[in-house]
């Protein structure tokens, strides 16, 4: 109990360095568990979809590690101070959910139906 605290109290108040999330608007928009499931969810991504390229795969990796980074950051009892409905907050409570819901194919991979759709 008193090491939880003592590591609460001495964690450093300077954002955390990030490749591509803004750690204040994470920070706001979405709660720890939430960071947790993006983070994850984009390393699934990255690792498992094998039709990805290397670029897209890069730029997963790197999302996942800001998440991760900036969950450790704001820790385990973080919740969202402004969470404003945006895309990013949807997809993560969609996954907090029902993890392996949300292929990729869905979002990156689709190719076009035949019917034009």
């Amino acid at each position: 109990m008193y090491q939880r605290l003592h590591d609460r109290l001495m964690r450093p108040a300077r954002l955390p360095v990030t490749f591509h999330i803004d750690p204040e608007f994470a920070k706001a928009e979405l709660a720890y568990a939430e960071m947790i499931a993006l983070s994850g969810l984009f390393r699934r991504w990255a690792l498992y979809e094998d039709r990805l390229d290397p670029s897209m795969c890069t730029r997963l990796i790197c999302w996942s590690a800001d998440y991760e980074c900036i969950a450790e950051w704001v820790g385990p009892g973080w919740v969202a101070s402004n969470p404003t409905g945006t895309v990013t907050h949807f997809i993560a409570n969609l996954e907090r959910r029902n993890c392996k819901v949300i292929d990729a194919k869905w979002l990156f991979l689709a190719e076009p139906s035949e019917s034009g759709r």
